[in-house]
């Protein structure tokens, strides 16, 4: 059987999507869960998912302090795998942390090891010692596990300059979305008003504050900006948009659910582009990600606007605009309101994007 070992956010995440995916083909396996520190979860979970029915089989307590949940997080993911022992032949590990413990109890076992990368950063920490440790996880990962996957291909050169990765042994797979949807939303109207929406986090990396700055308290950009989304800089946020020239071109929405946030788009009288303003100033964890919010805006039947920091899959690079800097994108504003999406197209290549595309690649190059 096979054993997932894989922390677990509130918002729905790639090993949700991967889980939900096993049950509907009705695969057999284990799941081990661990809740993130912000999780009100109290206990690590172990599941035994059989004929498509999930069954909780096991309960470990989770620490509060941040550093003692890591070691015991570790602690537990070897107890389960000496606990299961030859009853799993595949261990997928979401992350070099949930891989590792396994790598060290197979001096014990037969097993593949998958190890899923989700993401990669060179400066994960600011604490020096934690950095080195998590890029010593992810050289044993990589060196041990019989098949590794990134979600792009700077992750994987990344891992095969840094960490041992063997080209051989590497997977690519980028984030998935759940299915093309016709949300009716076509924006593609020539000589009407020109939206900018942001929806996401409202975190330093993911860029809006900076964005906001640039284009509505320094500049002032004569185009409507929807933000919707919450995060840690929510507050810094909501001061820029009170400094900027004309506040009422900036419309901060708050946390809006899928349903709500069509809903609102639908109503917008104008084009609309989803922006995408990463950065990579304070880490690069966006650099060598692949951006999910890209293929949300398509998935709206939006164009996108995005940094070239973000890594853009090169079969969809053309439904929108991409630059260098804040002064490129000054520059390229008129090229965006040109640009028109060619709904058919993009509906196309957007399918080999979806989760179900994606996994079913994966299970059969990983041979589940």
């Amino acid at each position: 059987m096979i054993l997932i070992n894989s922390h677990f956010a509130i918002n729905k995440g790639t090993t949700d999507f991967f889980v939900d995916f096993l049950m509907r083909q009705e695969k057999d396996f284990y799941l081990l869960k661990h809740p993130f520190d912000a999780s009100e979860a109290k206990n690590i979970e172990l599941f035994v998912c059989k004929g498509g029915e999930m069954k909780i089989i096991g309960k470990y307590p989770k620490f509060k302090l941040n550093l003692l949940n890591l070691f015991n997080d570790f602690v537990v993911s070897v107890f389960v795998s000496l606990k299961l022992g030859n009853k799993v032949t595949t261990i997928i590990g979401v992350g070099s942390f949930n891989m590792v413990p396994f790598i060290l109890t197979n001096l014990f076992f037969k097993r593949k090891n998958v190890f899923w990368g989700v993401d990669y950063s060179t400066r994960r920490f600011g604490n020096p010692v934690l950095n080195f440790i998590y890029q010593t996880f992810e050289t044993i990962a990589c060196k041990y596990s019989n098949h590794t996957i990134s979600q792009s291909p700077r992750q994987e050169d990344a891992r095969i300059k840094f960490h041992g990765l063997k080209k051989e042994r590497s997977i690519l797979s980028s984030n998935g979305i759940v299915e093309i949807k016709d949300f009716g939303i076509n924006k593609n109207t020539e000589g009407k008003e020109f939206n900018l929406v942001y929806i996401g986090a409202i975190t330093e990396q993911h860029g809006i504050v900076d964005f906001v700055d640039y284009f509505y308290v320094k500049n002032n950009l004569p185009y409507k900006l929807h933000i919707i989304g919450s995060g840690t800089e929510t507050e810094s946020l909501k001061g820029k948009i009170l400094l900027s020239q004309n506040s009422e071109r900036v419309n901060y929405l708050g946390y809006k659910n899928q349903a709500e946030i069509v809903e609102y788009l639908d109503k917008i009288d104008g084009k609309i582009f989803g922006i995408a303003p990463y950065s990579n100033l304070y880490n690069d964890h966006v650099y060598y990600g692949d951006s999910l919010k890209l293929k949300e805006y398509l998935l709206y039947n939006i164009p996108f606007i995005t940094s070239e920091v973000t890594y853009i899959p090169p079969d969809l690079a053309e439904f929108g605009v991409i630059y260098k800097d804040f002064e490129d994108l000054n520059d390229k504003m008129l090229q965006a309101e040109k640009l028109n999406l060619n709904i058919n197209d993009k509906n196309q290549k957007l399918k080999m994007h979806t989760w179900d595309s994606l996994l079913n690649i994966i299970i059969n190059k990983i041979n589940i």
